[in-house]
């Protein structure tokens, strides 16, 4: 499964920022991450995990299971694990390319439950002894072959890209524990320094623009968006909700700093312009000059397309067409550029014509629909 029409790059850029964190800022942990209040199966699942970490599985496990183990849910109907499909025993065995509906895996056994191969969409049945689990096993497309040393990337990516809740969001991974294999490319990870990983539960705050409309801004998903979770988050439209998985609810100031400074400084020579790019956002990573001026380019240059809604006659304030302020008049306009840089100034010294007034979000990205969300 393709995410966004993008292949997952496999890339240690996460991991290997955590690690200049801890050496560099006094200790400071480099992800934002979640203690555990209940963890049932605990062993179970890290012996799980272990096993596919060892096979050279690029994975994360999320879904209302890693609610449960947050706290923010009382039950849970199974876990759903991201896994990228690289050329592994497991994949094989996960996806069915040998038809073999029923498999043995690490001591686990894994029974077929259902399938939907056009979205590369597995249910299975995981037991062993008196563990049984329900997992929703999602493959991810990647464009080279990664190995897991991209876990927490994989995490981000998916967080970023498919799964837009307006909660928080809650992820359970691992990573080796020898320090020596951050710096080691994926495909050169040795095999032995994945005997004793260590499990990380990481967090995601998104707030109510990034939830509740999409930032695709197209209509109807906004409308499918609503009608999918609104059952299970209908307290976000509340003004005195106090539940502890609510958007009401705010991240603390060190979380929002620490996501600042590990997405937008250290992270810069891999910074890509997307839909929910802000104008600052986008000006900061164009004057740090480490950012690759192919990543920062709207999707269809040379042409650079703007759809917009004004109220007239003030045409200069241009608004997306589910902002606030925007308007009764519909408007479209394009421009075609001969040179990147030239393209990329305008965007930055053109603030009123590219940008949204009120979000500081682009106006120029098409308005498609992007990959349906699921919830398990």
């Amino acid at each position: 499964m393709r995410v966004n029409e993008r292949a997952f790059d496999g890339s240690t850029t996460y991991l290997m920022t955590a690690q200049h964190l801890l050496s560099v800022v006094g200790g400071i942990s480099g992800f934002s991450e979640f203690t555990p209040v209940c963890f049932p199966h605990r062993e179970a699942i890290f012996m799980l995990m272990r096993a596919f970490l060892m096979g050279g599985n690029c994975f994360f496990i999320t879904g209302t299971f890693a609610c449960h183990v947050a706290g923010v849910l009382s039950g849970y109907k199974g876990a759903c694990l991201y896994i990228c499909l690289t050329d592994t025993h497991l994949v094989r065995l996960l996806f069915q390319m040998a038809d073999t509906p029923t498999f043995n895996y690490a001591d686990f056994h894994f029974e077929l439950q259902h399938s939907i191969t056009l979205e590369d969409l597995f249910i299975y049945e995981v037991t062993r002894g008196s563990f049984s689990m329900k997992f929703f096993v999602f493959g991810i497309d990647v464009s080279a072959r990664c190995g897991p040393l991209a876990n927490v990337n994989l995490v981000y990516f998916i967080w970023d890209n498919y799964e837009r809740m307006s909660t928080k969001q809650y992820a359970i991974t691992l990573v080796p524990s020898d320090t020596d294999t951050f710096s080691t490319p994926p495909s050169m990870v040795n095999a032995a320094s994945l005997v004793n990983p260590s499990m990380i539960c990481l967090k995601h705050y998104r707030a109510a623009s990034d939830g509740w409309r999409d930032g695709s801004n197209c209509d109807t998903c906004v409308e499918n968006y609503r009608s999918c979770v609104g059952s299970k988050c209908g307290c976000n439209r509340t003004e005195d909700c106090s539940c502890r998985v609510c958007l009401r609810q705010p991240p603390s100031l060190f979380s929002t700093a620490l996501d600042v400074y590990t997405r937008l400084v250290h992270n810069l020579p891999e910074y890509e312009l997307t839909s929910n790019t802000t104008y600052e956002q986008y000006v900061h990573a164009v004057e740090s000059e480490q950012s690759d001026i192919r990543l920062l380019l709207p999707p269809e240059y040379p042409e650079i397309r703007i759809w917009f809604r004004f109220a007239n006659p003030d045409f200069d304030r241009r608004f997306h067409r589910d902002c606030p302020g925007d308007g009764d008049w519909d408007s479209e306009t394009s421009r075609t550029f001969t040179d990147v840089f030239d393209a990329v100034d305008d965007l930055v010294n053109e603030e009123s014509t590219y940008w949204c007034h009120f979000c500081h979000r682009g106006l120029f990205f098409p308005n498609t629909c992007p990959d349906p969300v699921h919830l398990n």
